[in-house]
């Protein structure tokens, strides 16, 4: 009998955890989720395709030195410090290649499709912390919020 075994490191919570301390490492928290997605992308040429609140890990950091990622984005290198949490996307079970075409469900073209599934892995995180429901936030995060949508 064939056994599968799925193994999580253990993280302090998801981001839905956050609730409303979201607003204290507001961009901070923002620019980690985009950068996770976008390096999900980059790296594994795949649509996660279920991007919600609790698919985001939160690893809480207490420490006195300053921590920082490093990203690489059109040959130049980015530092994103870590002020107290570090968000981590997971759950890729319904994820699919860029290069597969069996999931499509549009009668459109296969470019259009692309941006499509590419855009929704952002926009779906997006709509669920702008909803008042579930995250606190004030007019200069809603400002940031526009224009990430806008863009």
């Amino acid at each position: 009998e064939e056994k599968n075994y799925f193994i999580v490191e253990k993280a302090a919570g998801t981001l839905s955890s956050l609730k409303n301390s979201l607003k204290y490492n507001f961009k901070n928290i923002i620019t980690q989720i985009i950068l996770s997605i976008f390096t999900f992308h980059q790296y594994t040429k795949c649509y996660h395709l279920d991007p919600h609140h609790d698919n985001f890990l939160l690893h809480e950091f207490k420490h006195e030195k300053n921590m920082y990622m490093k990203y690489r984005f059109n040959n130049n290198i980015y530092r994103l410090n870590i002020s107290k949490y570090l968000i981590i996307l997971w759950d890729y079970g319904i994820a699919k290649s860029m290069n597969n075409t069996s999931f499509l469900y549009y009668n459109i073209s296969l470019e259009n499709i692309y941006w499509t599934k590419l855009i929704y892995d952002y926009y779906r995180i997006i709509s669920i912390i702008c909803d008042d429901r579930y995250y606190e936030k004030n007019i200069e995060h809603y400002k940031i919020l526009k224009n990430l949508i806008i863009v």
